[in-house]
């Protein structure tokens, strides 16, 4: 190696408990770099000439290697290696970046991204451009954690073993205990298989993100091993990480405290090495670069302790169990106090809904059908939904107790009984909500496509495979009858709303735009049949537990039912 960056040299203080934002980690990495290759040049970036240059006078970095942006190192010089030690909103991104302009090997500080989109779109760019990527957690290479992964392994202390670790000091997932996720998964050589949480939300935020204040997470794990982790306030004094198994229980620390059948053993771990763990980490990420060798803190290894994080957020927020892999794109606790805030306002609980569907899978996982996730929805707000499903034939007189049709399929030829029965619906000029992929059902039926104005362009040819990335949207109403309580929303930006032919005039109802400046229209009605209106956001079952895609739904069913929906609990944009 010849040439190591630090991206975000931060401020030169030195962590103060309480102080949560003061601890320059870039300290860490270039001494590191410095004990892993004796002649690497070291490059400092940051904005803040004095943070920079304070980095840069620490490590003898002259100037024509201190640069204000990446972009402007990589104009210059791209690196060998590269460690991103920026605040957590700019590791993915910058994370990025580096893998495109070139660098080899690079070293990502946790957590790894803000939400689970930033790191399914890493590991995909890190693989595509065979960029070797390590996230920091170089506790797998401290001598105590090592001794203790080896006496788990060995099956000294049997078997259905149990993690139990603790973080203290109001730290929260994000900041401190995605190393203990880590380590869990380093300890087990494996991921959980699903995630329970409960949290205290109290809607603080540092470095710029939500966190909690409290949680209790349980991971389990197949082969009957569970994880448990406390974080925030009133740890018990070192109470760190304890693992029980059939056979004995560990204590980790220096030293480690080992009960087992054959007795109490107190080992203390030792390392000749004398070098800093970040050291360990760089030689070992560097030694993986160009070949198949996996080293220890490789992204596939190590990114799923971030994604531990976030589906411990979204099991605390939906109250419910969360499979892995992760499949939650959004950041939870970004969009957990965004309560849905409409109902029907009419004389009875809600309307009677036909829910015309197909389970729209995006993967193998049922729980995530988005047909489930719309059935769910519309229950949570207040209807009475019968299912029909779209493959099958509609008996007659299937649609007669409705009040309102959705549409949620893709089937492409239209059975006879479907023309009948959805056909008459129409031309009786009856309420219809067209949601997400209902634009692309029915493509050998012309009036179809013309009662519901929009339709999907089928080019005969694969299309790519469909991510539905969620991205912070700033939302427009262009009409007052679509009540949507909403200015931002985690919504998503894909190829749904870009591939459309039309079929008729629409009004746009709801617009929203994307932070890289894209507008799509989320909402429209049809202006030949108003009585057909299309709220476009879904697809997945995560989505449709978002409060905006929920009051979104409604809107278009208050609005194509002439009901009016009632606000019954504040909005907080965030």
């Amino acid at each position: 190696m010849k040439t190591a960056a630090i991206i975000g040299c931060g401020k030169p203080q030195v962590y103060v408990p309480g102080h949560k934002e003061g601890f320059a980690i870039a300290y860490a990495h270039a001494e590191g770099y410095r004990a892993a290759f004796a002649d690497v040049a070291l490059c400092a970036v940051d904005p803040v000439a004095e943070n920079r240059d304070a980095l840069a006078e620490s490590f003898n970095i002259p100037p024509e290697r201190r640069f204000a942006t990446a972009d402007l190192m990589y104009q210059s010089l791209v690196p060998d290696a590269a460690s991103v030690c920026t605040w957590p909103a700019l590791h993915a991104p910058l994370g990025i970046q580096a893998c495109r302009a070139g660098v080899k090997a690079l070293t990502v500080e946790k957590p790894l991204a803000l939400d689970g989109f930033q790191i399914h779109e890493l590991l995909g760019t890190a693989k595509q451009l065979k960029t070797r990527v390590a996230v920091a957690h170089q506790r797998r290479y401290e001598k105590p954690f090592e001794l203790a992964q080896e006496i788990i392994q060995s099956g000294a202390l049997g078997k259905n073993l149990v993690i139990e670790a603790r973080v203290g000091e109001d730290w929260d997932i994000l900041s401190w205990t995605v190393h203990w996720f880590d380590m869990a998964n380093y300890f087990f050589d494996a991921t959980p298989t699903s995630v329970l949480a409960g949290m205290d939300y109290q809607r603080h935020r540092r470095y710029g993100h939500a966190v909690e204040d409290g949680s209790v997470v349980f991971a389990d794990y197949s082969e009957n091993r569970q994880a448990v982790f406390v974080t925030g306030p009133n740890a018990i004094p070192h109470s760190g990480i304890t693992v029980r198994g059939s056979a004995g229980m560990m204590t980790v620390g220096d030293p480690i405290e080992l009960w087992t059948r054959d007795g109490f053993r107190s080992i203390k771990p030792i390392d000749k090495s004398g070098r800093p763990s970040f050291a360990s980490l760089f030689t070992d990420l560097w030694q993986s670069v160009g070949n198949d060798y996996v080293s220890r803190c490789d992204i596939t290894l190590t990114a799923p302790a971030t994604q531990i994080a976030y589906a411990a957020h979204e099991s605390a927020r939906t109250m419910s169990r969360v499979s892995l892999p992760l499949r939650t794109w959004y950041a939870p606790l970004e969009v957990l106090e965004h309560k849905p805030v409409l109902e029907v306002a009419s004389s009875r609980a809600g309307l009677r809904v036909a829910l015309l569907a197909d389970e729209h899978k995006c993967s193998d996982d049922s729980a995530m059908s988005g047909r489930k996730g719309l059935h769910d929805a519309l229950i949570a707000l207040g209807h009475d939904v019968t299912l029909l499903d779209a493959e099958q034939d509609l008996a007659p007189g299937a649609l007669r107790d409705a009040d309102v049709l959705v549409l949620y399929h893709t089937q492409q030829k239209t059975p006879a009984s479907h023309r009948s029965e959805v056909g008459q619906w129409f031309e009786s000029g009856k309420p219809v909500v067209v949601s997400h992929c209902g634009i692309g059902a029915y493509a050998d039926w012309p009036e179809f496509r013309k009662w519901v104005g929009r339709f999907w362009v089928w080019t005969g040819e694969p299309l790519p495979p469909s991510r539905h990335p969620h991205v912070s949207c700033s939302l427009h109403t262009n009409d007052v009858r679509f009540d949507v309580p909403w200015t931002t929303a985690w919504l998503p930006i894909d190829e749904m709303y870009q591939q459309l032919g039309h079929a008729g005039e629409v009004t746009p109802l709801v617009t929203a735009t994307a932070p890289d400046g894209t507008t799509e229209v989320y909402a429209y009605q049809v202006k030949a049949n108003p009585n057909v209106v299309g709220w476009l956001p879904g697809h997945r079952a995560d989505m449709f537990t978002l409060s905006a895609v929920r009051d979104g739904l409604q809107a278009a069913i208050c609005m194509v039912t002439d009901t009016h929906p009632r606000r019954v609990a504040p909005v907080t944009n965030t």
